[in-house]
């Protein structure tokens, strides 16, 4: 009897496999879909806050709340038993901003709220330093909760917070999505969606000023769209969705994608003021921040390049007034491209969603830079704290080709052509299709239905050349003309490994079984 039930567990076993059940990874599979949450609650006479803002040479702002009217006092100092400075402001309120002057650029203040004689913890923060001395810079987005969890935040963005706030940076830019859905009609929920938000955010806050990009899912309807956000974030711009402000000689821009007239748009009034700020800016780093990128991998037509004449309009205005990067967030993957020596990166892995590409990038993680006159080093950090990519600037390496808009292996339409794009303009580029004549146009996709190659070769200013293949597939275009002699046979792509598993495991079936019946009739 015994051995008849492991005859028949193993035969479920290889039975299942055939179908595709893939039984090592079932439970984890499980597992992982099921986040563990933690509340974080406010202590004492603070529910939110201190955190610090708008930091730069000589001041900064110290945000709190209090649950009744009080008074607000900031004491600080350069070390933790030194607050021998305060402001004190005694209009009595329930939301305090204190502004505290007086400082010195690349130094650390230490500092504690102060409300009807209850202090807070000290904290400190990093000044703005010097222009042209380094400084560190950490970028992150889209840490909304899925919709299982709700409006609690996750544990790796609450993990990720933390990982932050040990970094000790100058500054932190979260790129949208702080929270998954809002109420036209509930606002008690959206300030409980808000509320958890900054709860996780502020571990971090209270060390570096945070400042953000309105993201898609943080709007409402109408014109009180970006009511919670503006309501979330002390930052420039007062009540604007969009601003700019220099920092250590570093030039940054802040973009709203998500006007409910120009949704999924940088167009209108914002762009009129966007070749306006960079057009009067002497700073020659500048970073240009928003949710949605321009070369997304899976949000792909529901990005900026959905009217792809304004994505290559504000290409070329990046490219004339010489943008260092591009920080966007909107498809959740880590990907870093360079567009004409525009390095765009999305950074949209800061909390449990994730979207599975072709181009891969679909892990959990944030981005740091380590910014200064001469040099910018990028690093893309793992919640291990593992480096997945760096990147540097100066660049060193060879012109860099990519591929975006179709990705390898996928099939398109004769009209369509493929977006390739270089690091840098090439000094030489030519196009190859199904190994004929190269040429400087690159043209679409084939008429004929069926696999088709593509080479691109490209020669960058230090005279390398460099080289990428790809194949794709047309459909919806002529079928091959078998009666003519010109026709060629697609090269064969092989069996496939799925009916290869299929006939071994048939196979040790047949095995099993006859083993099993000589076992038997032998007893």
């Amino acid at each position: 009897m015994a051995r008849k039930y492991s005859f028949l567990f193993v035969f479920s076993l290889l039975a299942l496999s055939l179908v595709g059940v893939p039984i090592a990874g079932w439970n984890s599979a499980v597992l992982d879909d099921q986040l563990e949450t933690q509340v974080i609650e406010a202590e004492g006479a603070f529910p939110r806050g201190p955190t610090v803002h708008m930091v730069n040479k000589t001041a900064a702002m110290i945000y709190w709340k209090t649950d009744t009217d009080t008074n607000a006092i900031v004491n600080y100092g350069n070390a933790a038993d030194n607050l021998d400075s305060s402001v004190e402001n005694s209009t009595l309120s329930t939301e305090h901003r204190v502004w505290i002057d007086g400082l010195t650029a690349g130094t650390t203040v230490y500092y504690e709220a102060v409300s009807d004689g209850t202090a807070s913890e000290v904290y400190h923060f990093k000044t703005e330093p010097e222009d042209g001395s380094p400084f560190k810079l950490i970028a992150l987005g889209d840490p909304q909760p899925i919709a299982d969890i709700e409006p609690e935040q996750s544990e790796i963005f609450k993990e990720f917070m933390m990982m932050v706030r040990d970094e000790e940076p100058h500054l932190i830019i979260i790129l949208g999505d702080y929270v998954h859905e809002l109420s036209d009609t509930d606002e008690s929920y959206n300030d409980l969606c808000w509320n958890n938000f900054l709860d996780a955010s502020e571990t971090a806050g209270h060390y570096a000023p945070i400042y953000g990009v309105i993201g898609n899912h943080d709007t409402m309807s109408g014109d009180r769209y970006a009511d919670g956000f503006l309501s979330a974030f002390q930052q420039h711009g007062g009540d604007s969705t969009y601003f700019s402000f220099d920092y250590a000689g570093v030039h940054f821009t802040f973009l709203d994608s998500e006007m409910p007239e120009y949704q999924g748009r940088i167009a209108g009034a914002q762009y009129d003021w966007l070749v306006d700020d960079l057009e009067n800016t002497d700073k020659e780093i500048k970073y240009v921040v928003v949710h949605q990128p321009m070369y997304p991998v899976s949000a792909r037509r529901s990005s900026l390049d959905r009217n792809r004449t304004e994505r290559d309009r504000l290409q070329n205005l990046f490219e004339e007034h010489n943008v260092t990067a591009f920080l966007a967030g909107h498809d959740h993957v880590f990907q870093r491209i360079t567009v004409n020596e525009v390095i765009h990166v999305t950074s949209a892995g800061a909390g449990p969603k994730l979207y599975h590409t072709p181009w891969g990038g679909d892990f959990n993680h944030y981005t740091r830079w380590n910014v200064s006159s001469v040099r910018i080093e990028m690093e893309c950090i793992k919640p291990d704290g593992q480096v997945a990519e760096t990147y540097t600037l100066p660049y060193e390496g060879h012109i860099e080709i990519v591929l975006r808009r179709c990705f390898n292996t996928s099939a398109g339409q004769p009209d369509e052509a493929p977006l390739i794009l270089f690091s840098e303009v090439p000094e030489e580029e030519y196009y190859s299709w199904d190994g004929g004549a190269n040429s400087t146009d690159l043209g679409t996709f084939p008429d004929t239905n069926g696999l088709h190659t593509l080479d691109v070769y490209a020669k960058g200013s230090d005279g390398v050349w460099n080289h990428k293949y790809y194949e794709f597939d047309t459909v919806g275009g002529e079928e091959t003309d078998t009666d003519t002699d010109t026709t060629t046979t697609p090269p064969p792509t092989g069996i496939n490994p799925l009916l290869i598993t299929g006939v071994i495991g048939v196979a040790v079936v047949i095995v099993i079984i006859v083993v099993y019946r000589m076992k038997a009739g032998s007893t």
